[in-house]
């Protein structure tokens, strides 16, 4: 199967957020397929609240904290809460058959009687079936500041982004959002234009050989360097790796230096290889491989808050 490449662009302002206020919005909404999670966080001393939604179709369920969908007028009232308490609200939209495209949603909130629009997510998107190809859709969410990645399509991608379409760093493996999946690109924020590439996993490729290895802190920039090498192909794997700091001194817990490995498990495409497996000092790569490529992300938990961010590793000739 050949790789099939997808590029699109998200202008952002970096760093831009729209902070909750006294008088300004403090709901939003995000979407991942057809589940609706409506996240109201009221500003400090609210006595009492409530949330109006108007959902993109005419059947609902699963709806959370004592909501009622009203048939009369096709909305659900959440509340009123008698308190400031932060609360998830959550339903599920049933779409009718044969629908296909962008239904609109709108909601309003009020809090001690002063009205405000719920912002964020504003549609949901259903593909036709099956879908055509693979697209991504961009969810950019004011109040948390998320800039979330949504795959349409039926199989997993690799996902890269870059600033200028020439250098592409990796952000990590997208799975279809119908799957209940999406990719929160948190170094988004950090940039005032982004770009995005997914490209489909291809199948797997030959295990065995040295793997050019990068890795990336949770900015998106490039920290290490160095070669992962698997001398064995069969479940548990085992092999060494030499990695060495781009900068120095190295601002993260990105593991440097050199190693072995003896337990490292491939389950189809997906490859985890724990490189560094010491008390307080856990470091694992876990990602896809599919032809030369193998994209993830590098986990370090040990003493202090545990640390993370992408790497790529392309077979070397």
């Amino acid at each position: 199967m050949k790789a099939t490449f997808l590029t699109t662009v998200l202008p952002l302002v970096a760093g831009a957020t729209l902070a909750a206020a006294a008088t300004g919005p403090f709901v939003e909404r995000q979407v991942l397929g057809v589940d609706i999670r409506l996240v109201a966080t009221p500003p400090p001393g609210t006595t009492n609240y409530q949330v109006q939604e108007k959902p993109p179709f005419g059947e609902v369920g699963n709806i959370s904290h004592g909501g009622v969908f009203d048939l009369a007028t096709r909305t659900i009232l959440f509340g009123p809460f008698e308190d400031g308490q932060a609360r998830p609200l959550t339903y599920t939209g049933f779409p009718p058959d044969g629908a296909e495209g962008r239904f609109p949603i709108s909601g309003e909130a009020v809090a001690d009687g002063v009205s405000s629009a719920v912002v964020g997510d504003d549609y949901v998107e259903i593909p036709p079936f099956p879908p055509l190809g693979i697209r991504l859709v961009l969810r950019w969410r004011p109040l948390s500041g998320q800039t979330a990645l949504q795959l349409i399509g039926v199989e997993p991608c690799f996902l890269f982004a870059s600033t200028n379409l020439q250098d592409w760093v990796p952000v990590g493996t997208i799975s279809p959002v119908f799957g209940g999946s999406e990719l929160v690109d948190t170094a988004a924020p950090s940039h005032p234009f982004r770009f995005y590439r997914a490209q489909t996993i291809p199948p797997p490729g030959q295990l065995l050989g040295d793997w050019a290895y990068q890795a990336f802190d949770a900015a998106g920039s490039l920290i290490v360097t160095g070669v992962v090498t698997f001398a064995t192909a069969t479940n548990p794997i085992n092999g060494t790796w030499d990695f060495q700091a781009v900068q120095t001194p190295l601002t993260t817990a990105d593991a440097v230096g050199q190693g072995s490995f003896t337990d490292a498990v491939v389950e189809g495409s997906r490859v985890m290889v724990p490189v560094r497996r010491i008390i307080d000092n856990d470091f694992t790569l876990i990602g896809n491989m599919g032809g030369d490529e193998y994209v993830g992300e590098w986990e370090w938990s040990g003493e202090g808050p545990s640390q993370s961010g992408a790497f790529t590793a392309r077979r070397k000739p």
